[in-house]
This record gives C-alpha cells, structure tokens and sequence, in this order.
C-alpha cells in the first residue's frame, strides 16, 4: 500500500531521515537508498509517495520513496485534498436550501404583509367605535331586555320558543 507523506528532518552528512505519514500521523525511518528517483537531493518540508515495510532492526522503514512531483505513473484516487470544483460543489450544495428557505420565507412574508396591507384597508374604511360606544350599546339592549322582562312584553326568543312548541303540538296531534 502506498502512503504520503512529508519530510520532517533529513541529515545530509549521515544520509537519512525521517517522513512523517499523514493518515496515521507516525515518523517512519528514511534512508537515501530507499529513493526510487533523484532528480533532486531530499529536504524538509517535500511531499513524497513511499511504502512501509519492517527494517533490519524491527521499525517501520520507508522504501521505494519518490517525491510526489515526480511519481507520475501512481495516480491516487482516493487523494485527501478535495479538488477545487469539489469544494464549489460542496458550497452549491450548501447554497442551495439556503436560497430556498430565503425564498419561502420571501413568499409567505409578501403574502403576509399583503394580508395585513387590506386589514388595514378595511379597518380604515370603516367608521371608528370605541369602546364606550360597545358598552354603552350592551348596556342599552340590556337595560331593554330587563325593561320587556318587566312589562311582560315578548322578546324574539321568547316567541320564536313558543311558536316552535306550537310546532310540536300541532304535528303530534296530526300524528295520533
């Protein structure tokens, strides 16, 4: 399996140094000989392409290392590093619901205020009563009621009772 990493320390003198992996996060020991291709002598800080294998002395050892740049024919499909439209892609994605619920909430508030705007219309256009008016109008059917109730005149209920009952009557009769 193949890993990637970056050079994190490299000893020019001795020939060695260390790659740190990026999934696992470990330092694995890297030789000059373990170096597949070398257009260029290794340094701190370059991104390489390599395989882990045990050494001689029972640690992880990278071997068939080559930098990353120059590992043409090994494409990886699974790299880490979303690439640009990915993450536009993403964004859209994102963006997307975002606009919707704007959208609807855009189209129910303009209906809304619609509502309100012809309540308004309405309200305007009708004459104002204030609430003295209401009571004093509540007051004056009671005071009319209780003035009926007292002269023993009829209110409407009262005859449409009546009428209904002599309804009743009339049809139980015709019914025997």
């Amino acid at each position: 399996m193949r890993y990637y990493g970056t050079i994190t320390r490299w000893n020019d003198n001795r020939q060695f140094g260390a790659i740190r992996e990026e999934s696992m996060g470990t330092e694995v020991f890297a030789p000059l000989s373990a170096f597949t291709t070398l257009t260029r002598p290794p340094a701190e800080g370059q991104r390489v392409s390599f395989d882990i294998v045990k050494g001689r002395r029972g640690r992880d050892e990278a071997e068939n290392i080559c930098f990353s740049l120059d590992c043409v024919d090994e494409f990886d499909f699974f790299d880490t590093e979303p690439e640009p439209y990915k993450k536009a892609f993403s964004k859209l994605l994102l963006l997307i619901p975002i606009i919707a619920l704007l959208a609807a909430g855009g189209w129910f508030g303009c209906d809304y205020w619609q509502k309100y705007q012809q309540q308004a219309k309405a309200a305007a256009a009708m004459p104002p009563e204030t609430m003295v008016e209401e009571v004093s109008a509540k007051m004056n059917a009671e005071r009319k009621a209780w003035l009926d109730a007292v002269n023993g005149r009829k209110t409407q209920k009262q005859t449409k009772l009546e009428n209904s009952k002599a309804a009743r009557k009339n049809a139980s009769k015709e019914t025997k």
